[in-house]
């Protein structure tokens, strides 16, 4: 049997329940405790990227969440 979760809550749910499996991002692990739920991190998994895209109607908030986004890419360059 295969259960789709359409939300993250979801998702959580069915592992808790042991009904689930799931690989997620390390911040879930780091934001999202759950009885139940055991978080166990893919060591020989290589990184993933992830991108940002939003619609070419700019606004301020888009300029502050790609400020954001740019100080973050430059703090992870660091390490």
């Amino acid at each position: 049997m295969v259960a789709e979760a359409s939300t993250l809550d979801a998702e959580m749910h069915l592992v808790s329940r042991g009904v689930g499996l799931s690989i997620t991002s390390e911040a879930v692990g780091l934001w999202y405790r759950r009885p139940g739920v055991t978080f166990v991190p893919i060591l020989d998994l290589t990184p993933c990227s992830v991108s940002l895209a939003w619609w070419p109607q700019d606004t301020g908030l888009i300029a502050e969440l790609v400020a954001v986004a740019n100080e973050v890419r430059a703090r992870i360059a660091e390490m």
